[in-house]
Parts: C-alpha cells; structure tokens; sequence
C-alpha cells in the first residue's frame, strides 16, 4: 500500500507544482496589466486634452506601454536577485 501512495505524491507534487506558476503568471503580471490600464486611459483622456496632434497619440500611447514593460521586468528581475540573494545568504 505504501509503494503505491509513493508515485501519487509525485504527481502531486508536478501538480501543485503547475498550479503554482500558473498562479505566478497571473500575480506577477496584476500590477503590469493595472499600469497598462491605466496608461491607456491617460493617454485616451489625457493626451486630447492637453492639445497633443492625432499623429503622435499612438506613437505615445505605444511608448508609454514600451516604458511601462521595460519597468515591470526590471522591478521583477531586481526582486528576484533581492530574494536568492536573501536565500543564499541563510
């Protein structure tokens, strides 16, 4: 009865294992897809208003997006090194 509880475990494991970096692909990307959400509303809203040309709202919508991205991996990287270097340190 033992052997046979043994692979279950393992399977388990690969199973919770999936779960949990499908959960991490979400979470992760929650505060990305916020600051995209919001940067398209400002830049709906907010470039109109302020008197910038119909030709470079894309441009700027698509910068903005590019910036916001650039930042999100780099605050995911930094935070990644922060936490195996706090690991390895233990």
């Amino acid at each position: 009865m033992n052997e046979g509880a043994q692979p279950r475990r393992g399977i388990t494991r690969v199973v919770l294992a999936a779960v949990a970096e499908l959960w991490g692909l979400f979470v992760d990307d929650g505060m990305l897809a916020c600051a995209l959400v919001a940067w398209c509303c400002l830049a709906i809203l907010g470039l109109p208003a302020i008197g910038v040309e119909p030709a470079w709202r894309a441009p700027l919508l698509l910068a903005g997006c590019l910036v916001t991205l650039v930042i999100d991996v780099l605050a995911t990287a930094l935070r990644r090194r922060a936490l195996r270097a706090s690991s390895a340190s233990q």
